[in-house]
Parts: structure tokens; sequence; C-alpha cells
């Protein structure tokens, strides 16, 4: 991960919920490594849990943007939730 490339922000939230309900459980703002993201989710998560990942990635691709990067960039790009180009 890149958080210490360009000094991105990130967080992890956990949220508990059912099929009806999702509640705000807690958050960290202080994880810095792959070996840190593995021990909040272990920490953190059930059995049944569903993890989603947003974070900053280098992405060593030789021939620019992909495809579904573009396509990512052009349907939330308005909401500041687009991709960078891969390097």
């Amino acid at each position: 991960m890149a958080w210490r490339i360009d000094g991105n922000h990130f967080g992890i939230a956990v949220m508990v919920g059912n099929a009806n309900q999702v509640h705000f459980q807690s958050i960290s703002t202080d994880v810095t490594s792959m070996t840190g993201v593995v021990n909040f989710v272990a920490t953190h998560a059930s059995a049944d849990a569903v993890v989603a990942i947003d974070a900053p990635l280098m992405v060593k691709n030789a021939t620019g943007q992909r495809e579904c990067e573009r396509m990512i960039t052009r349907q939330l790009g308005s909401f500041h939730a687009g991709c960078h180009a891969s390097q």
C-alpha cells in the first residue's frame, strides 16, 4: 500500500449489521502497514464478516490506466472516488 508515498488519508471503520440496519462500531486511523490491516481485521471481524478495503495502492502497470480504472473514474470521479493512473 502507498500510505507513505503521497500522504493519502486513510482509516478503517467497523460496521455491524444485518439485512435491515447497520451500526458504526469502531474506527482506526493509525494503521500504516498491511500487517496492521490484517491485525485490525482479525481483531474486529466475526466469522461471517464482509471486508472491503479502499486504500491507496502502488500498481506497476507499464500500459498505463486500465479500462476498469477508466470506467470507475467516469462513474465516480465527480464524487472524488476515481482511480489514479497506474504507474
